[in-house]
C-alpha cells in the first residue's frame, strides 16, 4: 500500500515568526495542529482483545467467528502505540459512501488511504456481495423506522432469553452462546470503555445478524465507528488500539522509537467459566424439554430488511467524472481548511497587536510618570541650587566686611 504523499495537502502557511510554526512531520495543518488536538491528547483507548480458547470451548465463540468470516480479528497484536493512536484520530477523515467508503489518515507527514478491500486483507476478512452498508446506531433506527416499530424488538426478543425484558437490553439477558460474542463486539467492532453491560439496538442487531448468518460488513461498520469516535465528545475513549496496531505494520509504519503500552489479556477460558455459559446453555436446553420445545421458541421473525447495496456497475466515463468530483472535493476542503488555519492566525496575530498595543502603553505611561517624576527632581534641584547660591554670596560678603576691618586700608594723609 502506498502513501498518498506529504502531509498538508499542498498547503503551506505563510508565517512571520517562529512562533507560528507547527510540526509538520505530526500534524498536516495547522488546524490540526492547535484547534483538533488538544481535543485527542487526554482520551482514554480501547486496545481490543484477541480470543484464546481451547478445542473444548472453540463452539462458544471461536468456531462461531471462524464461520462467520470474521477470523481474522480473533488474533491481535499485543501491544498499542498511544501517541500514534491518538494522532490517528486526529488526522483521519472518512471518505466515500457504501462499497466505497475508505479512510485517510496522515502519520510521521505522509497520507495513507485504508479502503474495504485493503482492511479485509490485512484481517483475512470474507467480503461479500449481500454486504448492508450501515453503521451507526442512528442508521439502525432509519432502518427500524422503514422496518416497522415492532421489528426491532422482535429481533431483540429473538437473542435474549427473557423475551419481555422492562426497558433497555442488558447482557445478562442474551442466550448464553451470544455472551461471549457481545463482550468480543465491545472490543473489536464498537468498543465501549464504561456501561459494558447495556446492549444498544446496534449490537442487538448485529448479534442477530450473527444469529442468524446475515453478513454484515465488518470493515465498513469499523470505518463508520472510527469516524464517530473522532466526532464524539472529548471524553469519549478512542477505540481499536491493537487493530490499529496491525494497520501501522501494514503500512510500514515506522513503530521502532514509539512509546508502547501491552492490550488487554485475551478472552480465554477463564471467561468462559467466570460467565458460566456452560451451565446456562445446559440450563436453557433443559427447561426447553420440560416446556417440549414449544413455549420458549423465539418469535418468528421476517428477514432482515434491504439495506443500502453495493454500487452497481457504473460506466467508465462516469467513473472517471467522479473520480474528478472527489478530487474537486477535496481540494475545496483543503481550501477550507487553509481558510480556517488563516483565520486562526488572523485572530492570533491581532491577538497579539493587542497585547504590543497594550505593552506599548504600559511603556508610555511609565515614561510619561517617570518625566514627571524627573521634573520634579529638577526643579528640586534649582531650588537647592538657587538657595546653595545665596547662601555662598552672603558668605563672600560677610568675609569681605571682615577682611576690611581686620586689614583697613592705609589713609591718604601722613
Amino acid at each position: 500500500t502506498m502513501p498518498l504523499g506529504q502531509c498538508g495537502g499542498g498547503i503551506r502557511l505563510a508565517h512571520d515568526d517562529e512562533e507560528d510554526e507547527f510540526d509538520r512531520f505530526r500534524f498536516p495543518t495547522v488546524f490540526h495542529a492547535l484547534v483538533s488536538w488538544p481535543r485527542f491528547t487526554e482520551r482514554g483507548i480501547v486496545s481490543g482483545r484477541s480470543v484464546d480458547l481451547d478445542q473444548v470451548d472453540h463452539k462458544y465463540l471461536t468456531d462461531l467467528l471462524v464461520g462467520y468470516g470474521w477470523g481474522g480479528l480473533m488474533d491481535l497484536p499485543e501491544v498499542v502505540y498511544p501517541d500514534l493512536v491518538r494522532m490517528f484520530y486526529n488526522n483521519v477523515e472518512l471518505k466515500g459512501r457504501g462499497s466505497r467508503t475508505h479512510l485517510r489518515f496522515c502519520l510521521k507527514g505522509k497520507w495513507y488511504t485504508l479502503n474495504r478491500s485493503m482492511f479485509a486483507s490485512i484481517f483475512d476478512i470474507e467480503l461479500r456481495d449481500t454486504f448492508a452498508y450501515f453503521g451507526t446506531n442512528a442508521d439502525l433506527k432509519d432502518v427500524a423506522d422503514i422496518m416497522g416499530e415492532g421489528m426491532l424488538n422482535s429481533i431483540i426478543r429473538s437473542i435474549c432469553v427473557t423475551r419481555d425484558t422492562p426497558g433497555g437490553t442488558v447482557r445478562k439477558d442474551l442466550e448464553p452462546h451470544l455472551y461471549l460474542f457481545h463482550v468480543w463486539i465491545l472490543e473489536n467492532v464498537l468498543p465501549k470503555a464504561g456501561h459494558l453491560d447495556a446492549v444498544t439496538p446496534f449490537e442487538c442487531y448485529i448479534l442477530y445478524c450473527f444469529e442468524n448468518e446475515v453478513f454484515l460488513d465488518l470493515p465498513y461498520i469499523i470505518m463508520k465507528e472510527i469516524s464517530r469516535i473522532k466526532e464524539a465528545d472529548d471524553n469519549k475513549a478512542l477505540g481499536f488500539g491493537a487493530l490499529l496496531t496491525r494497520i501501522f505494520e501494514a503500512f510500514d509504519i515506522d513503530l521502532e522509537d514509539e512509546e508502547w503500552i501491552p492490550t488487554q489479556g485475551p478472552i480465554s477460558h477463564a471467561a468462559v467459566i467466570s460467565s458460566k455459559i456452560s451451565e446456562k446453555i445446559a440450563a436453557r436446553q433443559h427447561a426447553r424439554l420440560q416446556g417440549g420445545g414449544a413455549a420458549d421458541a423465539p418469535p418468528v421473525v421476517p428477514p432482515p430488511p434491504a439495506h443500502v447495496p453495493a454500487p452497481a456497475p457504473v460506466p467508465v466515463q462516469f467513473s472517471q467524472f467522479q473520480h474528478a468530483v472527489m478530487e474537486r472535493l477535496d481540494a475545496f476542503d483543503r481550501h477550507f481548511t487553509q481558510i480556517r488555519a488563516d483565520s486562526l492566525r488572523s485572530s492570533n496575530s491581532m491577538a497579539r497587536i493587542q497585547a504590543d498595543q497594550a505593552t506599548q502603553q504600559s511603556r508610555i505611561h511609565s515614561l510619561s510618570v517617570a518625566q514627571a517624576q524627573m521634573g520634579s527632581v529638577l526643579s528640586e534641584m534649582r531650588t537647592d541650587i538657587a538657595t546653595s547660591q545665596e547662601r555662598v554670596l552672603q558668605s563672600i560678603d560677610s568675609l569681605t566686611q571682615l577682611f576690611r576691618r581686620r586689614f583697613p586700608s592705609p589713609s591718604a594723609d601722613p
